[in-house]
Formats: structure tokens, C-alpha cells, sequence
């Protein structure tokens, strides 16, 4: 008979046989132990994804919330997105590692931080609606700048400081492959809710913004957003995004729903951009689409790249184009073709130019090297057109173009920093783009279509105000997290093979960090 040690262990049996002990001791304790490590990785992924998850509700929320044009939906975006950096700030504690960043980035971002909290800190005047004059107040370091309305430029700070929260979140998620698709969904799908919003309400003749009839928003609104140019801004960021899933689908082997909504969602978006009265919104599109179509081309003929075929390209096109024209005449072209008629006598009237000369004149002699303080141009700018008379009517409280209102805010320091901050970023991606092997073909879609639509707002705020709309600056600050992340996303590899056609690839599992990343087949 078999026997067995009272400790537990094993020895032989007369016939020879190996006498196990009891396994079950044995197996509880390495279940157990699994059981531990799976729900750590749980939680640890809860922890790293938990900003992720929050941001992506407040992308989902801003453009709904009136595009945040209203001073209290601003105010409330602003107080989100600091609470979201102090989520992602016990994150980054619990989970025991720094910031998958560039420290150029870092460095920039944190120097301009300290630049506008140091205007605000330093105020030398305090601003008085009531009378329309600014008191002086006892400066900390008189010798030194500083803004000159200390409210102000505080509570732009929050939302600065918010919005660069924002884009360290995005740009130490995304590194990974799943959340760099989550974001891009997210600005995708979001901004097609919001253009069908502004197809619906241009079709059914809507009397306001959600068919509200006590809201102060003209007749060119279009969707969420009261000015028609901000909307025309955040079409001009949605194009490329949607266009770049669309080309996306079309080359990977994605299901057949997925290449007709993706299609149809084009086709919305381009509506939109021609129906909206912006003219500027309406040249960028276009300007977004012979883009696509050229890099297209070029990928056919100097990759010899068969997955879309030229009459494939062609077909889609006429469908797109033809699409474009039928729902635009369903829709209706009336206010946006007379908008395009008085382009001429509004190049003559247009006190935008006015604002330009007096500005570049008169606003930043006195502005200097550091600016009146971020936020202060609405304050400002009056004090310096009492010899326009009546050439310009109305209170100006933005520039209508951005980079001049940056030089009377921030200076030529302070725009400085602004100006290395956007090239860094732009510069990596580009690179990272350029070179054929470093990514796979949804990431390099999803770089091209972010690099698209940074480019387009940033064109639009030669000639109007998108960057001080608060829920395009948080676009733009996801935007350029997934552009920084870029130089982070792992590379694709492709094993070659022949072909009666050439020769031909196919992309193969990359190993990362120990990990087996298996991406989607394609065929090139």
C-alpha cells in the first residue's frame, strides 16, 4: 500500500511508483497567486486608464455644451480640466512611473505655464467694468512685468493650465495603440454629431441653437456654435479626421459597414464645410481634400501600393463629389451663396483690416516684449481707437486673428515660447511620418489626419479667433498629444514576399516592452 509522509512529501512505494503528496495545497496557493497578479493588472489598468476614460467624456461634452462660447460653460471646461490634471497626477503616483513625453515638451509647456501665472501674480492694474478704467495696484516685483487685469488673466490661467493637463494625458496614452484609436474616435465621432446637429437644424430652418428661440445667436449659427467662422474652425478640424478613417478602413481589411459609414460620414462632414457660410472654412476644406487626394496619388504610384486600387480611388471619388452635390442642393446653398457674393464689398468695408493696422500701430509698441497679460485684449484694445472714429463700430473683444492678439497678450517673449512649443511638436511628428517603415498604416492615418487638422485651424486663425474658443483649444491640445506621442508608437515591420504583381509586404507582431503586439494584416 502507498504511504505518504506526515510533512507531505514524496518517496517511493514498494512497487517502485513515485508517492506525490496531495496536490491541493499546492494548486490553491498558485491559484491564489494568479488570481492576485490578474486583479493587480486589473487595477493597475483602471488607475492608467481612469484620466483616459475622463477626458474622453469632456471631448464628447465641450462641443455640446454650446462649443463653451458661453463664460459659464467656459468656466466649467476650465475647472474639468484641472481636476483632470489632479487625476492623472495620483495616477502617475499610484502606478509609480514619470510621463512618456518628450522633456522638450515638458520643459516648454511648464515654462509657459510659469510665464502667464507670473503676469498674473505680478498685475500691476486691476480692471473696473463699471467705469471703464484700470485702477494701479501695489505690484509684488514692481520692476518686473506684469498683466494688467489680475482676474482676467487668472482665469485664463486655469484654463491654459487645464488644457495642458489635457494634452499631458493624451500624449502619455497614447503612446499606446488602443488609446490613440479611442481619441480618434472620440474627435471623430463627436464632431459628426455635431455637424448632422447643424445639417438638421439648417434643413429644418431652426429659429436658434437646439431650436431655441431665447438664445442671441444671429442666423449664421450652424450647430453648438453661435459664430459661424468657429464652427467653420471646428468642421476644418473634423474633415481630415474623418477623411483619415475613411482611407484607413478602405485599407485595412475592415468590414463592409465599416467602409460605407465611414464613407458616409465624409460625405456629411463635407456638406457641412460647403453649407456653412464660412468662407475660410470652405477654402481650407478644400485645401484638405486636394491633400488627401495628392498623398493618396502618391502613395500609388511611388509605393506601388495595390489594397486601393486607382479605379477604386476614382469611383469613390465621383460617389463623394456627386454625394457632396446632392445634399447640398436638398439642403440648401442660399445662405452660403450670398455670404460668397459680398465677398467683394466686404473686402472694401471689412474693419478686420482696420483692427490689423491699428494693432500692429499702435497696440504693440506699448505691449512690448511681454505683452498686457494673457486674456487682456477685449480690455485693452478700446484705449487705443479713439482717432478711428467710426471706421470701426462695435466692441472688439477678439483680434479676428489670432497671432496678432498673442503678440499684444503675451508678447514677443511670450508668443516666442508659444511658437517653440507648436514647432517641436509638428517638427517630431513630421519626421516621424516621413520616414516609410516608423509606423503602421492606422497610425500613420491617424498622424496624417491630426497633422491635417492642426494645420487647417492653425490657417484659420490667420483671418479669425478659433484658438480662444475654449472647446477648439481643448481639440487642439488632444490634437497635439497624439502628434507628440508619435515619436513613442511602436514601428511596423513587413516581411516581403512575391507576387505575380512584385513584390509585395505584410505587416508582422512586434514585440514591445516584453509584450506580443499583434497588428491587424495588411497587405501592401
Amino acid at each position: 500500500m502507498l504511504a505518504e509522509r506526515p510533512d507531505g512529501s514524496h518517496r517511493l512505494g514498494a512497487n517502485g511508483n513515485v508517492v506525490a503528496r496531495p496536490a491541493t495545497e499546492e494548486g490553491e496557493r498558485r491559484r491564489r497567486s494568479r488570481s492576485h497578479r490578474s486583479r493587480g493588472n486589473v487595477l493597475q489598468v483602471l488607475i492608467e486608464d481612469l484620466p483616459g476614460w475622463c477626458l474622453v467624456i469632456l471631448i464628447v461634452a465641450a462641443p455640446w455644451a454650446y462649443g463653451t462660447t458661453f463664460p459659464e460653460t467656459k468656466e466649467w471646461l476650465a475647472k474639468a480640466l484641472c481636476w483632470l490634471g489632479g487625476v492623472f497626477a495620483i495616477s502617475l503616483l499610484l502606478r509609480g512611473r514619470w510621463l512618456r513625453i518628450s522633456w522638450v515638451s515638458v520643459g516648454l509647456s511648464l515654462l509657459i505655464l510659469a510665464y502667464g501665472w507670473w503676469m498674473s501674480w505680478n498685475a500691476k492694474l486691476v480692471y473696473d467694468a463699471a467705469v471703464y478704467y484700470f485702477h494701479p495696484v501695489a505690484q509684488p516685483v514692481p520692476s518686473w512685468p506684469g498683466s494688467v487685469d489680475q482676474k482676467t488673466t487668472w482665469n485664463q490661467m486655469v484654463l491654459i493650465t487645464g488644457l495642458f493637463c489635457a494634452f499631458w494625458v493624451v500624449s502619455d496614452l497614447s503612446t499606446r495603440d488602443r488609446w490613440r484609436r479611442r481619441f480618434w474616435w472620440g474627435l471623430s465621432l463627436t464632431g459628426l454629431s455635431i455637424v448632422v446637429l447643424g445639417l438638421m437644424q439648417r434643413f429644418s430652418d431652426a429659429p436658434g441653437i437646439f431650436w431655441r428661440t431665447d438664445l442671441d445667436c444671429g442666423r449664421t449659427f450652424f450647430a453648438t456654435y453661435r459664430y459661424h467662422a468657429n464652427a467653420g474652425s471646428f468642421i476644418n478640424i473634423i474633415v481630415p479626421l474623418v477623411a483619415a478613417q475613411s482611407v484607413c478602413a478602405f485599407r485595412k481589411d475592415s468590414s463592409h459597414v465599416a467602409k460605407a459609414f465611414w464613407l458616409l460620414a465624409l460625405l456629411v462632414v463635407l456638406v457641412s464645410a460647403v453649407i456653412n457660410v464660412s468662407r475660410a472654412a470652405t477654402v481650407i476644406t478644400v485645401g484638405i481634400v486636394a491633400a488627401f487626394c495628392l498623398l493618396e496619388l502618391y502613395q500609388l504610384i511611388r509605393w506601388r501600393r495595390h489594397t486601393v486600387s486607382k479605379r477604386m480611388l476614382f469611383v469613390g471619388m465621383v460617389l463623394i463629389l456627386g454625394g457632396v452635390a446632392t445634399l447640398v442642393w436638398l439642403i440648401g446653398f442660399n445662405e452660403a451663396y450670398k455670404h460668397w457674393t459680398e465677398f467683394g464689398n466686404s473686402l472694401a468695408t471689412n474693419g478686420r483690416f482696420i483692427v490689423y493696422d491699428t494693432i500692429e500701430h499702435s497696440v504693440l509698441p506699448p505691449a512690448g516684449w511681454w505683452g498686457f497679460g494673457p486674456a487682456t485684449f477685449g480690455l485693452v484694445f478700446p484705449f487705443f481707437t479713439n482717432q478711428l472714429g467710426i471706421a470701426i463700430q462695435g466692441y472688439w473683444e477678439y483680434a479676428h486673428q489670432d497671432y496678432l492678439q498673442c503678440l499684444t497678450e503675451w508678447g514677443f517673449v511670450g508668443t516666442g515660447i508659444w511658437c517653440l512649443f507648436f514647432a517641436n511638436t509638428i517638427i517630431r511628428a513630421v519626421w516621424k511620418l516621413v520616414r516609410r517603415d516608423s509606423l503602421d498604416t492606422r497610425a500613420r492615418c491617424c498622424g496624417i489626419g491630426c497633422l491635417l487638422a492642426l494645420v487647417s485651424i492653425l490657417a484659420h486663425s490667420t483671418v479669425d479667433f478659433p484658438m480662444q474658443i475654449a472647446s477648439l483649444q481643448l481639440y487642439v491640445s488632444v490634437i497635439l498629444g497624439v502628434l507628440a506621442a508619435l515619436q513613442y508608437a511602436d514601428p511596423s515591420r513587413r516581411r516581403k514576399f512575391r507576387t505575380p504583381f512584385g513584390t509585395d509586404a505584410v505587416e508582422e507582431p512586434v514585440q514591445t516592452n516584453g509584450a506580443h503586439l499583434v497588428f491587424e494584416g495588411r497587405k501592401e
